[in-house]
């Protein structure tokens, strides 16, 4: 993530060049007023919110301090329940897209399609940071007052008795693993991953090339299962762009890929 820049500059980049290659116009406006005050008080007492989804969906986050401003747009435009609550009974759709880098619907087990079963529970702890002050992602990106964002290293509050049973590179390296299985069971049901949307297709993705989008939902596994497969293919991506998910919440992030690598294998979850 890039430090802000010219608040003016509308060719500052603060998205990897993998997902956004234009200028995005975000600056200084986005959290201050004029006079430099935040556009949320800075609040030490947690705040309640619901975003709306399509659908009929809805997300209530209960998020502490200035963190309000920053769970504000890294809920996702969409969520699982967003395919859930569809009345379609085909699955010849287009595809649900959560929109880039939900990391407060990962931070606080909101964003991803969840199975049926098993039961989901709260997973992670993450979202308890600064849960007095100013919340988890000030507590974590902001720790010097700076706008460089970069996080603080996991030994800060991993330490002693609270240490990690494995090294974080340990854990983004078994995320990533996992996250690849689950690309290549999306793609032993024809869906492929390309990173443009509508993402993904019926044949591996080659830029430039007239690319068939997935439309049948329902082409592996029928009509009565095409929210599952969706719902796979929506973790996947979700995953993909919310490149933080295994520091986040590794719990959560780890349960929708195993769950939905589980679903693809044979159009149900009934575990390995």
């Amino acid at each position: 993530m890039a430090k802000l820049g010219n608040e003016n500059n509308t060719s500052n980049v603060f998205q990897p060049g993998d997902i956004l290659k234009p200028g995005e116009t975000l600056a200084c406006s986005a959290c201050h007023t004029d006079t430099g005050a935040l556009r949320t008080a800075a609040q030490t007492f947690v705040q309640e919110f619901t975003i709306n989804m399509s659908n009929g969906a809805t997300v209530t986050y209960d998020v502490a301090g200035a963190s309000t401003l920053c769970a504000r747009c890294h809920s996702g435009r969409e969520t699982g329940e967003s395919i859930r609550l569809d009345t379609d009974t085909t699955g010849v759709r287009v595809f649900v897209d959560s929109h880039y880098q939900p990391a407060a619907g990962t931070l606080y087990s909101k964003a991803g399609y969840e199975f049926a079963s098993p039961s989901w529970g709260s997973l992670g702890s993450h979202k308890l940071l600064g849960a007095t002050s100013q919340g988890p992602c000030v507590t974590c990106h902001m720790p010097g007052k700076d706008h460089s964002f970069v996080a603080a290293s996991c030994g800060a509050c991993h330490n002693g008795p609270t240490a990690l049973a494995v090294s974080a590179a340990t854990m983004k390296a078994n995320y990533d693993t996992a996250l690849s299985n689950l690309k290549l069971a999306l793609e032993a049901k024809d869906i492929h991953y390309g990173p443009v949307h509508p993402f993904f297709f019926t044949a591996p993705y080659v830029a430039g090339s007239p690319n068939t989008p997935v439309t049948n939902w329902g082409s592996a596994y029928g009509a009565g299962s095409w929210k599952d497969t969706m719902g796979a293919a929506f973790n996947y991506n979700m995953l993909w762009s919310e490149k933080g998910a295994y520091a986040h919440n590794y719990d959560y992030a780890m349960k929708l890929i195993e769950v939905s690598i589980d679903f693809l294998n044979d159009g149900t979850v009934d575990g390995p």
